[in-house]
This record gives structure tokens, C-alpha cells and sequence, in this order.
């Protein structure tokens, strides 16, 4: 099972960016959440009245969100999002948290299947650090203002950087994180 780190490195609470800007979301197509983790973000939404998929490649993390999810409109696939096959297309796709992780040539290989899992006109959240604060410490970081260049075809919606507020991850340092956010439409 996830251990209470994954609660402390990452809340409890839905992304700020999905809590204000829920209403962007079409209530009739699911939404697929890319590296869901316990799935505080799907199990929000499923509390609002979405459907929603999510991929998690960890089987510990997975069987939680299982577990935490029971009864919701949510599925959880076992994978990574390399061999993930949508059973239907999304009105949005969730990335938050997921690109600091991923080295280049793996985030290019998701932002290259997101048009083929959303529906036309589907949003895409993404969330990512940028080397602003600690160039090098992450495989994924972004330069400033990348974001919104990752996805060329798409519209921009929103966008925001910021340096986030010096906090610790469990008896880790404290640390503060600078943050790209974007909301874009394919």
C-alpha cells in the first residue's frame, strides 16, 4: 500500500488549478488522470459528479486508489501510459505532478498520445517544475515558459509560474518548488 509520504508529498486536496477551473470541464465525458497516484484529484471530481479514469503504474498505489474509490465512477488501469488503450476518448486529460518525473524523450511520447485519447476540443492540465530554482535536480523540468509550448497544436487557456511556498515532503528539508501550470484545449 502507499505509504503516508504520498499524502504528504502531494496533500490531500485536488490541484488548485482543477478546483478553479472545474467548470471548464464537459460533465459528460470521463476525465483521464495520467500517474493518478491515490487519486486525490479523480476522487474530487467523482464527488462532483464526473466519471473518471485513471492510469497508475505502481500496483501498491493502484490497489489504494481501488480501495479509496469503491463505489465511485472511477476506473483504475494497472499501466504504464505507454501501453495504455483508452476504452473511450476524454473530455480532459490530468498531468499534474507526473512531467518533473519523465525524462524528455518520455514526456514527448505522452504530449504525442494526449490528441489521441481527447475528444476534439479536450482540455489538458498540465502541471510541471521549471529550472528556475534548482536547474538539474529534475529529469522533466521545464525552462520558463515551456509549458506552453509543449503542446504546439493546442490552444493556450491559462498559464501561471510561480514560486510556491517553502514546505517539506514528510522529515524531508524545507524546500520550495518554482511551478509552471497550464490549461490548454487540443
Amino acid at each position: 500500500m502507499a505509504d503516508a509520504a504520498t499524502e504528504t508529498d502531494f496533500g490531500t486536496e485536488p490541484e488548485a488549478l482543477l478546483r478553479e477551473r472545474v467548470q471548464w470541464l464537459d460533465p459528460v465525458r470521463p476525465v483521464l488522470d495520467v500517474g493518478a497516484g491515490v487519486g486525490r484529484n479523480l476522487i474530487w471530481l467523482a464527488r462532483q459528479g464526473f466519471r473518471g479514469h485513471a492510469i497508475e503504474a505502481d500496483p501498491d498505489v493502484a490497489a489504494r486508489l481501488e480501495a479509496d474509490a469503491a463505489g465511485l465512477p472511477l476506473a483504475v488501469y494497472r499501466c504504464p501510459f505507454q501501453v495504455f488503450e483508452p476504452v473511450e476518448r476524454y473530455g480532459a486529460v490530468l498531468v499534474f505532478g507526473l512531467l518533473p518525473l519523465l525524462r524528455r524523450d518520455e514526456r514527448d511520447a505522452l504530449l504525442s498520445l494526449l490528441p489521441r485519447w481527447t475528444v476534439a476540443g479536450g482540455l489538458v492540465f498540465l502541471t510541471g517544475f521549471t529550472d528556475r530554482l534548482d536547474p538539474g535536480r529534475w529529469p522533466g523540468e521545464l525552462a520558463p515558459g515551456e509549458i506552453c509550448e509543449l503542446l504546439p497544436d493546442a490552444e493556450l487557456l491559462h498559464h501561471e509560474e510561480e514560486i510556491g511556498p517553502e514546505h517539506r515532503h514528510g522529515d524531508g528539508p524545507a524546500h520550495r518548488h518554482a511551478w509552471a501550470r497550464a490549461v490548454l484545449r487540443l
